[in-house]
């Protein structure tokens, strides 16, 4: 997930330093959160609030998609409404290799981070490909790349 750390590193007009840790290197009894500490020493703890801070200033379009990943794709909503939001995510992508515009994005980040949690997606990317939609594939596989 470096790659991803470097795209928060470099989106922000503020200095802060993102590191990913997966949660299996967490100790026992330790639970994953999100952390983002400025160059000030002032830490931003909290998922909602650290995207809050990296997407601050950015375009209508990507905090939409924002907005989307974190209610839609990493949202309690159930496998149906996980479902539906996946299908329209394959469609936005159909001729798009970015969720918004043509390069990585605060919407990328947040939607590959949900799904990459998501045990649902990751079963069927294993076991039923198919059922996902090519587009939405492609597009996970080359974030995942990237990270």
């Amino acid at each position: 997930a470096g790659g991803l750390a470097e795209f928060a590193n470099e989106s922000s007009t503020d200095a802060y330093t993102v590191e990913w840790q997966e949660g299996s290197t967490l100790k026992e009894g330790e639970t994953v959160t999100a952390i983002l500490t400025s160059s000030s020493g002032d830490e931003i703890v909290g998922e909602a609030a650290v995207i809050d801070a990296l997407v601050s200033g950015t375009d209508g379009a990507v905090l939409q998609w924002v907005d989307f990943g974190l209610k839609r794709l990493a949202g309690s909503g159930g496998y149906k409404e996980l479902e539906l939001a996946l299908g329209e995510l394959d469609h936005h992508l159909t001729m798009r290799a970015f969720i918004s515009g043509y390069a990585l994005t605060a919407a990328d980040v947040v939607a590959w981070g949900a799904l990459r949690a998501s045990v649902i997606f990751q079963r069927n990317l294993k076991t039923k490909r198919a059922t996902l939609g090519s587009h939405l594939v492609r597009w996970y596989e080359h974030v995942d790349s990237l990270a």
